[in-house]
């Protein structure tokens, strides 16, 4: 009964709320701006790759 309550979407999912207890999730362009840059993924999708 209960388990037919419980949505299993990204946006509803219990996961997505782990995800922003832990600050794995943002919104913020200037906060996923300097991740990318902290993790040297910059411009990742600019490289060719043949």
């Amino acid at each position: 009964k209960d388990g037919l309550r419980k949505r299993y979407t990204f946006a509803g999912a219990g996961y997505f709320e782990r995800m922003k207890e832990l600050g794995l999730y943002t919104a913020d362009p200037e906060a996923i701006q300097k991740k990318v840059e902290l993790l040297g993924l910059k411009g990742f999708y600019n490289q060719k790759l043949v």
